[in-house]
């Protein structure tokens, strides 16, 4: 079996009430910046999840991929890769939940979980109460049986605990917790934090530690790396402590494809970097032309402009995460030099306050994407968004297909991908034409069906750099790249660049008039969409190609040419897929068509006359549906 070791990042946060009813916007602001963390698992406290509909606000909210929520407490997936199954959850309305974390891939089998979550959301009220709260924990067999009897299981304990370790009496007990609670996690976890804790809470001039992150000490190896950031107090009085864990999977399935963001083009920074990095490879185009064919050229220029783009946008994305990280680190040691000397510095609220300013802006600036996403669509209903999120994640993978030839399911991979394979190699695999009845079909055009010798010049006139540039303007600006991962907004950007015009132009002309192709123009995408019937049943999903937006360019510009032509040329009779025409009138004309027999032989029938009804035409209706015609 085929084990790949990867990462998982999991975050425990107070939200000191992530409703915060008195103000909506904030609450956008809040869960929208959470979610730039790139965290896959969000375990939350003082949640205030208290009715269906608050629920489903922070469902839509956090775009979470599955959930489990109780009134003070939550944990949210936000990544499609994890699956989050609920074990338990208990104590004054919730302030525990008990989950596993599962790989999604690996629910329909009986697969073990990547890893377990306790989250506590201790009481803050009397000493005694809060040392009541982990007696009533540990008194659930469920709890004590799954916490102490972890070795072939890595368990997580993390949350706002509500109280502090430094105030431990000389015996080392704490009058806010029990000692068989405190006996467990040292017998049997380790602190992540332990060596670089700093201040969890503050609230005024108070602050303290009480969040925390326990791990199973046999998976203590497994965690790669552990932070703590300080989150804006205008939405909460804790910090964020978070870590990466490393875990084993068995299917390989890698991260899916990359594309630029298409927003860039819109970017004056980005254009002028490209226009500078285009210039830059001038040189080493020079030594390309002298042993490669123009095909070549062009794809290498796609190759050089799709590395850069990686680069520049990775660097414009991550500049204000960067500024944060380096904000919160100084923070950080700030609080260590005032902790171990002492010492006062005067610049940790400026540094608390950039990291403030930080925060709301990447916050923002995630809204407006989303928001513009939204408007861009026309929709404004978050119950409609829901479920269409919800429908295309459960379309987002096949779970299992049945083969056709043995009609065994399987649900692995590796025969998912096989039968998968086959189906579609035999379907696209055309098959011998009949010459000699092609040539009877061509030699039955009538003469006044066949295009000019005016109309073939036409159609094979040289493209000219200008018809090329504006159709490229005229692209639709929502279509997906290829396999380059290149927009039609950035191949703009390319195309506009003079250099590289006579190279584009010789591209094109010979692609459509000696069908030399780049290679890049013979590679795809494909994804199945599920359309209706059994999900099992290869034949209910219909393959969409994410081609390259170059040569779908070419396919438009072409199109547009033949349907000057073909308009002229095409029956009447058919309506469907062409300008000026509408599909549904042939629907209607058939439906009228039929009414108007049923009402003739409905007269013919109430005069009780033989004659009559013989009269009648007795014509047939008859429909012809080829199978899989738009898949082939």
């Amino acid at each position: 079996m085929n084990i790949i070791h990867h990462t998982v990042k999991i975050a425990t946060l107070n939200c000191r009430g992530l409703k915060k009813a008195e103000n909506p916007k904030k609450r956008k602001q809040f869960i929208t910046y959470l979610r730039t963390l790139g965290y896959d698992i969000l375990v939350l406290q003082e949640t205030h999840a208290t009715d269906p509909t608050t629920i489903d606000q922070f469902n839509i909210s956090f775009q979470t991929k599955s959930s489990l929520w109780t009134t003070h407490c939550g944990i949210v997936a936000l990544s499609h890769k994890f699956n989050i199954q609920p074990i338990s959850e208990g104590i004054d309305g919730g302030r525990y939940i008990i989950a596993s974390i599962h790989l999604s891939q690996d629910m329909d089998s009986a697969t073990s979980p990547i890893a377990t979550i306790l989250n506590i959301y201790g009481r803050s009220a009397l000493r005694s109460e809060r040392s009541a709260f982990y007696s009533e924990l540990l008194a659930i067999p469920t709890i004590e049986e799954l916490l102490t009897n972890n070795n072939n299981n890595t368990v997580f304990i993390m949350g706002d605990f509500n109280y502090q370790y430094k105030d431990r009496r000389v015996d080392g007990s704490l009058s806010s917790a029990p000692d068989t609670w405190l006996n467990l996690l040292d017998d049997h976890y380790i602190d992540l934090f332990t060596e670089d804790k700093q201040t969890t809470w503050h609230s005024g001039s108070h602050s303290g530690i009480l969040d925390y992150i326990f791990c199973s000490s046999n998976a203590r190896n497994q965690v790669t790396s552990i932070a703590q950031q300080y989150i804006s107090p205008v939405w909460t009085d804790h910090e964020l402590l978070g870590f990466a864990f490393q875990y084993q999977d068995s299917t390989g399935r890698g991260p899916g494809s990359w594309k630029a963001n298409p927003f860039l083009a819109r970017n004056p920074d980005f254009r002028r970097a490209l226009a500078t990095h285009l210039n830059s490879i001038e040189n080493q185009f020079a030594v390309i032309k002298t042993f490669s064919n123009p095909q070549q050229q062009w794809d290498w220029i796609k190759g050089e402009v799709k590395l850069f783009i990686k680069t520049f946008q990775r660097e414009d994305l991550n500049w204000r995460k960067q500024q944060l990280r380096r904000f919160q680190s100084k923070r950080n040691k700030a609080l260590r030099h005032q902790k171990h000397r002492g010492l006062v510095f005067q610049s940790l609220d400026f540094l608390e306050s950039q990291i403030h300013l930080l925060q709301h802006s990447i916050a923002e600036i995630e809204i407006l994407k989303s928001g513009k996403h939204w408007r861009e669509n026309g929709e404004k209903s978050a119950g409609f968004l829901k479920r269409t999120a919800v429908a295309r994640e459960n379309k987002r993978s096949i779970t299992e297909l049945r083969d056709p030839i043995t009609g065994v399911l399987y649900s692995d991979h590796s025969n998912i991908s096989r039968i998968a394979t086959d189906y579609y190699t035999i379907l696209y695999t055309p098959s011998s034409p009949d010459l000699t009845a092609r040539r009877q079909l061509i030699r039955a055009i009538p003469s006044h069906l066949k295009i000019s010798t005016e109309q073939q010049e036409e159609l094979l006139a040289s493209f000219t750099i200008d018809e090329i540039l504006e159709e490229s303007k005229r692209t639709p600006r929502k279509s997906s790249p290829g396999p380059d991962g290149l927009p039609y907004e950035i191949l703009y950007l390319i195309m506009k660049f003079p250099p590289y015009q006579d190279l584009i132009s010789i591209v094109y002309n010979t692609a459509l008039t000696q069908a030399k192709f780049p290679q890049s123009w013979n590679e795809s995408i494909m994804c199945l969409l599920y359309k209706k019937g059994d999900p099992a049943d290869m034949k209910n999903y219909r393959p969409l190609s994410l081609a390259n937006t170059d040569y779908k360019l070419f396919t438009r510009i072409l199109n547009h040419r033949i349907m000057e032509v073909s308009t002229q040329l095409i029956s009447r009779s058919q309506l469907g897929f062409l300008p000026g025409r509408f599909i549904a009138e042939n629907g209607m004309i058939c439906q009228i068509l039929m009414e108007d027999a049923q009402r003739k032989w409905m007269v013919a029938e109430n005069s009780g006359n033989d004659n009559t009804i013989d009269q009648l035409d007795t014509d047939i209706g008859l429909l012809l549906d080829q199978e899989k015609a738009y898949d082939r």
